[in-house]
């Protein structure tokens, strides 16, 4: 009597397991599994990527107040993005000395 009710029950395990890999075979539980890791991977590279903006733009609030806020470094970054000089300053720049025959400091 053990042995024919031990029958049964491998028999049942079997029959789940055989109806359990039909279903998810056609489900195609697999290719979707992989797709939701897939989803879970961007989702986080985006959330990442969120934090790096939201970062940034705090910086560039923060740069922005200051420039408000201080007009002589306003008109520092003015004359600095705008190539800007007051009248009578007078511009230097200094290059490296470029012999005949040497090449530039960017290989040209």
């Amino acid at each position: 009597m053990f042995e024919r009710r031990t029958v049964w029950y491998l028999a049942a395990v079997l029959g789940v397991a055989a109806l359990a890999a039909f279903y998810a075979q056609r489900r195609d539980l697999r290719s979707r599994y992989i797709e939701f890791q897939e989803s879970q991977d961007t989702l986080r590279r985006d959330g990442e990527r969120l934090q790096m903006l939201q970062k940034r733009e705090s910086e560039l609030r923060q740069r922005v107040d200051h420039l408000v806020n201080d007009p002589v470094e306003m008109e520092a970054e003015v004359r600095r993005s705008k190539n800007r000089v007051r009248e009578g300053e007078t511009i230097y720049r200094i290059e490296p000395d470029v012999s005949p025959g040497q090449s530039t400091p960017s290989g040209q």
